[in-house]
């Protein structure tokens, strides 16, 4: 996804997004390409709607793109999409974009590990 394509209200949050991101949560660059690239797609989806568009956002929306997002990816692309999301969508409840926290409406995504260790610790 081409960031540069974006709507310039757009960029420029994206852009602040990853200024924070950088700075405040101290991200690795790898880690900043990938959250640059999930959010651009995110702020994609708004088109070419007024920035003001954020504000009336709903839950069904963020679950909607989220689930059409991760619908071919790994478990572990899931959860960097997932994570990045989250983390834009909280930075956009902090600067008072939107109203509630609409991180909540991205689902949380279940990692089944083996249980051969509790089996052997446990005596079972």
């Amino acid at each position: 996804m081409d960031s540069q394509n974006l709507v310039q209200p757009y960029y420029t949050l994206l852009e602040q997004y990853l200024d924070y991101a950088r700075h405040e949560r101290s991200l690795a660059e790898t880690t900043l390409k990938a959250h640059r690239e999930y959010v651009a797609a995110f702020l994609k989806e708004l088109g070419d709607s007024p920035p003001e568009r954020l504000r009336e956002m709903s839950p069904a929306f963020v679950l909607t793109f989220f689930t059409r997002q991760a619908q071919d990816k790994s478990p572990h692309m899931r959860r960097r999409l997932q994570g990045a999301l989250r983390s834009f969508l909280r930075f956009c409840l902090q600067k008072g974009h939107f109203e509630c926290d609409l991180a909540v409406a991205v689902p949380c995504i279940r990692s089944y590990r083996s249980r051969a260790w509790f089996h052997h610790a446990s005596g079972a």
